[in-house]
């Protein structure tokens, strides 16, 4: 489908942009160099206040125009970052909410999911499209055996800076409270990203695949993993039970 797409001319990019965080960049690449081990666990948080920021006509209130609620329109992106992070989702179980009368035709406004990764991991997955007010909106926690990786915003911000520790460049666990500390700031590689903003980012990426015909990093065709990851959380969220991804 990409191949036919290039020949025609068109470019088939789909707009992940967390994925162009350069921060998130270099995470990835810390993880494929095994510096924190093997992955065995995550958890990813997406959470707003749709009820208040939103007008009651928009479009992302209505399932039929939507898709869906929260999964699809915020959660999405962090299903997204799992993926580009840890690998393959191959099973999900999930329970979805409509709640608030604001939400119609099917769109959640609470979600919770557990994700089963190819590589054995296990994922936790929590999202609010009604909660009043957020601590934050976004976070992450990455576990391995020889490291993690969080980003956990301060209290007020929508998201906040990624830090990890690790048996390479943390101190040597001595005291019980050493298993607290030891993290340090992931500094984006400026030589592979263009600029600090994920948007900015995605822009220009797409506009040097457009020129060279190169296979964007959010590609549509990768992006078809994570909307099977979307619709196993719906389908599960139906039928009460776990869905094996492959069999979508």
């Amino acid at each position: 489908m990409i191949a036919a797409a290039q020949k025609a001319g068109r470019i088939l990019m789909v707009a992940q942009m967390q994925r162009y965080d350069p921060a998130y960049y270099q995470l990835r690449e810390i993880i494929a160099s095994g510096e924190l081990g093997p992955i065995r666990a995550m958890r990813m948080d997406a959470m707003q206040d749709g009820v208040e920021a939103l007008t009651g006509n928009s479009w992302l209130l209505d399932g039929k125009r939507a898709g869906g609620g929260v999964v699809i329109s915020v959660l999405v992106h962090k299903i997204d970052l799992a993926r580009y992070l840890i690998g393959e989702v191959v099973r999900v179980t999930a329970i979805t909410r409509q709640l608030h009368p604001m939400f119609q035709n099917g769109a959640e406004d609470y979600a919770a999911a557990i994700l089963e990764f190819e590589n054995r991991a296990i994922g936790e997955l929590f999202g609010t499209y009604s909660g009043f007010r957020q601590p934050y909106s976004e976070m992450f926690m990455i576990f391995g055996d020889h490291g993690s990786i969080h980003a956990l915003p301060p209290v007020g911000q929508y998201a906040g800076p990624a830090y990890v520790a690790s048996r390479k460049r943390s101190p040597a666990f001595k005291e019980w409270s050493d298993q607290y500390g030891g993290f340090t700031p992931v500094v984006g590689d400026a030589g592979a990203l263009p600029t600090a903003n994920s948007f900015t980012n995605e822009l220009l990426h797409f506009a040097d695949c457009c020129r060279s015909g190169r296979e964007p990093l959010s590609s549509g065709k990768d992006n078809l993993g994570t909307m099977k990851v979307v619709l196993g959380i719906y389908e599960s969220a139906r039928t009460g039970m776990p869905v094996e991804l492959k069999e979508l």
